[in-house]
């Protein structure tokens, strides 16, 4: 099955192999199985995983749209805000991409273990990310589209390597 995240409708769509509209889940809202500018999806183990941008957490579901669970952050000094991108790594770790220029690092019940990223350039350096993956080592790799590279992390957040530079 194919999941698409409706971000105009504030729903997730479900399509079969042949790309026939099976059934869609969610509405507008801030409750649980409501949307607020959808964005990453990734599907693992069965669970299905949405970054829910406008309301700055990730929400969990069934295979068939059933709400599970919810993950987000927030401390005195700290917040998840606007997610953009997940991944989901084999041993059930959940990794959000945010808008803000962070990643941010769940264990599988949904407590935070790690976070790195801050704007701007260099090593830790983001700005604008858009795209987030995790390999089988558990190496992080995030598309850093406004300083055109691609860059590779290990689970600490140290930079290991990035490719890509700004073209003419």
């Amino acid at each position: 099955r194919l999941f698409v995240a409706d971000r105009a409708n504030s729903r997730i769509q479900i399509f079969d192999q042949a790309g026939t509209f099976v059934r869609m889940f969610g509405s507008k809202g801030s409750g649980p199985k409501q949307f607020s500018d959808p964005s990453g999806i990734v599907v693992a183990k069965g669970m299905v995983y949405v970054a829910d941008t406008g309301n700055s957490r990730v929400q969990v579901f069934s295979s068939d749209g059933i709400f599970l669970s919810q993950v987000t952050y927030q401390t005195e000094k700290d917040e998840m805000k606007a997610p953009v991108d997940l991944a989901v790594d084999v041993q059930n770790r959940i990794y959000a991409l945010e808008a803000d220029n962070k990643v941010r690092i769940f264990d599988a019940s949904g407590v935070q273990t790690g976070a790195f990223g801050v704007k701007g350039k260099g090593t830790e350096g983001f700005n604008a990310p858009q795209d987030l993956a995790v390999d089988d080592r558990g190496n992080i790799y995030v598309s850093d589209s406004g300083n055109f590279k691609l860059k590779k992390f290990d689970q600490q957040g140290r930079l290991l390597g990035s490719i890509g530079a700004e073209g003419d």
